[in-house]
């Protein structure tokens, strides 16, 4: 029987609530979580046990029900959650916990080949000093616009980390290279209390990309 799980999470008085609920698989199941600074995107894992980061949670259960863990004194980060059963089967799940308020960058991407993402983002137009992955981190070949973000909040790629402060105005821009070549999305700017969204952008074919 295939090993699966189901995960939620939610934020009530600066605590981390984990819910897993186990749905298939064999008895016993050790649960790892936790917390790692690589930025991974949402969804499914890569399937190692324990996933990699810092322990906040390790218990194994006998019994598939639904289990909740509580991170007390909640750091904001990338939680990695990982499932292993007696037969060795691994399901896992990243996921993103932050401390509000939270910006989200959203924007679109269309290119005719496989194209890694980033968001950029600094203090005025064309001064981009920090630069942080987008979600999901790379893209197939399209011809129709493939959704993509980038989070700004408290600790993980976050506000106070890269030094702004609330009220400040940012701009930001989307960036995709196919490794040789490089295109950047409009320049866009938003208030550190906002929740901006920026226009789509669309990639030109590889050869027309600009170096």
């Amino acid at each position: 029987m295939a090993l699966n799980i189901t995960t939620q999470h939610t934020v009530t008085n600066g605590e981390g609530i984990i819910t897993l609920n186990i749905l298939d698989g064999t008895a016993p199941f050790h649960i790892v979580i936790c917390k790692s600074i690589t930025n991974i995107p949402d969804g499914q894992g890569t399937g190692t046990m324990p996933p990699e980061g810092t322990s906040v949670f390790d218990q194994t259960i006998t019994v598939p029900a639904p289990t909740v863990v509580t991170i007390p004194d909640l750091v904001p980060a990338l939680y990695k959650l990982a499932v292993q059963d007696a037969t060795g089967q691994i399901a896992d799940n990243f996921f993103y916990i932050f401390v509000p308020p939270i910006v989200e960058l959203n924007g679109s991407v269309m290119s005719s080949d496989p194209v890694a993402l980033y968001f950029q983002f600094g203090p005025n137009e064309g001064n981009y000093p920090n630069t942080i992955p987008a979600i999901p981190a790379s893209v197939p070949a399209s011809t129709s616009p493939i959704a993509v973000k980038a989070y700004l909040g408290s600790g993980i790629n976050g506000v106070a980390q890269y030094g702004l402060t609330d009220g400040e105005e940012i701009h930001f821009r989307i960036k995709a290279t196919d490794g040789i070549h490089t295109d950047y999305g409009d320049d866009m700017v938003f208030q550190t209390a906002e929740m901006p969204t920026i226009m789509a952008i669309t990639l030109p074919a590889s050869g027309d990309i600009k170096n």
